[in-house]
């Protein structure tokens, strides 16, 4: 294929690059670039006797194999989505054609990977399909509105189905069965946010139209089991100035069991016992108190309306907590929990910024430490803001290792690879447009973070953590990140590595 011919060259010509050793030094002359041959699916690669015209989503398989969802065109003539796996040839899953033979409805939106090897997403028209070992299965109804919340765990995906006339839901679990939990509801009665533990249990954030907010549990059984309400817990107790918050609602990778953040604020004042607690038979314990110093004697930033903690946070597969946050002296930055409920420090707005060897950048710095996509090991992928950069090359990604060294993935402003174009727009996680947002005109709000003392809109969960969308791939001593970079017409996908394994 033309596309892996171009790039197999490129890679070459770029090894035999630097000295020969033969003027007589020691010197090993330029080390070899780590993005030679970075390059997966450019602007001009074929599939066939078609061309991909846009690459709309991207991930790892269970077996390491990079994934992508495109559109392709035959000629000048639309023909649709392909789900590809992609390695040194471009094999098609699924297409539209089929899809739409199947199920009478085309287009792969929202799509996930879990460690099954199974693929699941959605269609234009709201079936959810379920993609595995070559066979599609979905839950695809004309009168009803599918909906995904919740991180995939065990092959196991939350769903939510609505009537059109929004009366009455369902939600119930997808293995690649429909295993519906019947709730008679009325609109008032709204889920916010869900979860699955390992026993495939639902657990569910739900609010009713009195302000009351509950922590539920759904058997496999369909037992509804009341934990916890908001209003009645002693820690939130009544007052004039009273707002609280029940957000971040997952499960520990290892146990399964359930956790959340509460929080609260009476007045300037935030209510003790807010933090991240974790929900067993016993009720609620406190696991890290967000009302404590998280390093250097500095709490975490709360930002918003309500009580809102300034962090996105998730587990690793070993149940540490890693987060992105602003503290109240207003740096951001990635904590690694060392403890229980201590943290240490492992990239902070301020330090150096690196290259893509890793190497200090001179005159650079980090100045606002954003979006974090945790990788199950550990592994950080983090968007940020540079202080020095040129113009136009202040926004970035960047990998931060559990040993704390950092790794430039990409810059806005660079040439975008096998194009004339540069990039404009990083496509992270599987398809999550990370920044800059087009359809904000403010720049400042176009950075996929929240200014440092604004308000925070984050939404608590760190996608890529163990049980959500693969991302990140690490195997040995080397870090893979696939993704997609995009200019003004052009996109392409890469993969981009770090570590001494590499």
């Amino acid at each position: 294929m033309r596309w892996w011919m171009m790039a197999t060259m490129l890679a070459a010509c770029a090894g035999t690059g630097g000295s020969d050793g033969t003027d007589g030094t020691d010197d090993p002359g330029p080390l070899p670039d780590p993005w030679a041959d970075d390059l997966l699916l450019g602007p001009i690669s074929d599939l066939g006797d078609l061309r991909v015209t846009g690459i709309r989503w991207s991930g790892w398989s269970a077996e390491g194999d990079v994934l992508a969802v495109v559109e392709l065109r035959d000629g000048l003539r639309p023909v649709g989505q392909s789900l590809v796996t992609v390695g040194d040839e471009v094999e098609v899953l699924l297409d539209s054609a089929a899809l739409q033979a199947e199920v009478g409805q085309n287009g792969l939106l929202d799509v996930r990977t879990d460690a099954s090897g199974a693929i699941s997403f959605e269609t234009a028209g709201g079936c959810w399909m379920w993609f595995q070992d070559g066979a599609l299965d979905g839950h695809c109804e004309t009168d009803v509105y599918v909906d995904f919340r919740g991180p995939q765990l065990a092959g196991v995906q939350p769903v939510l189905v609505q009537q059109q006339d929004r009366l009455t839901y369902e939600v119930g679990l997808w293995d690649g069965t429909w295993n519906p939990y019947r709730r008679s509801s009325s609109r008032t009665d709204a889920v916010s946010e869900w979860a699955v533990s390992t026993d495939q249990g639902l657990w569910l954030i739900t609010a009713d139209s009195h302000d009351r907010v509950d922590l539920q549990r759904l058997t496999p059984e369909g037992e509804l089991i009341r934990r916890a309400r908001l209003q009645d817990l002693p820690l939130f107790a009544a007052s004039a100035q009273f707002t609280a918050r029940m957000r971040g609602l997952t499960v520990s990778p290892v146990t399964g069991q359930p956790y959340v953040v509460l929080s609260g604020r009476d007045g300037p004042e935030m209510t003790a016992g807010t933090g991240i607690h974790a929900l067993d038979d016993d009720g609620l314990e406190l696991r890290v108190d967000l009302t404590q110093p998280i390093v250097d004697g500095q709490l975490l930033a709360f930002l918003g309306t309500g009580a809102e903690p300034a962090l996105t946070w998730a587990f690793d597969r070993d149940e540490r907590i890693v987060f992105t946050g602003e503290l109240a002296d207003g740096r951001t930055g990635i904590y690694d929990e060392d403890g229980a409920g201590s943290f240490t420090e492992r990239v902070r707005s301020g330090d150096p910024v690196t290259d893509r060897y890793g190497e200090v950048i001179s005159g650079q710095t980090w100045a606002r430490i954003a979006t974090g996509i945790l990788g199950p090991d550990g592994e950080v992928v983090f968007t940020a803001k540079v202080d020095g950069a040129p113009e136009g090359e202040d926004l970035g990604a960047w990998l931060a290792l559990p040993d704390g060294s950092t790794f430039e993935l990409a810059r806005l402003g660079a040439d975008l690879p096998d194009s004339t174009e540069n990039v404009e727009r990083m496509l992270l996680h599987g398809g999550a447009v990370v920044f800059p947002d087009p359809t904000l005109s403010d720049p400042l709000l176009r950075e996929g973070a929240p200014v440092t003392g604004e308000v925070n809109e984050q939404t608590l969960i760190s996608w890529g953590a163990a049980g959500w969308n693969r991302s990140i791939w690490t195997e040995g001593s080397c870090t893979s990140v696939v993704f997609v970079l995009g200019g003004e017409e052009d996109e392409a996908l890469v993969r981009r590595q770090a570590g001494s394994g590499c």
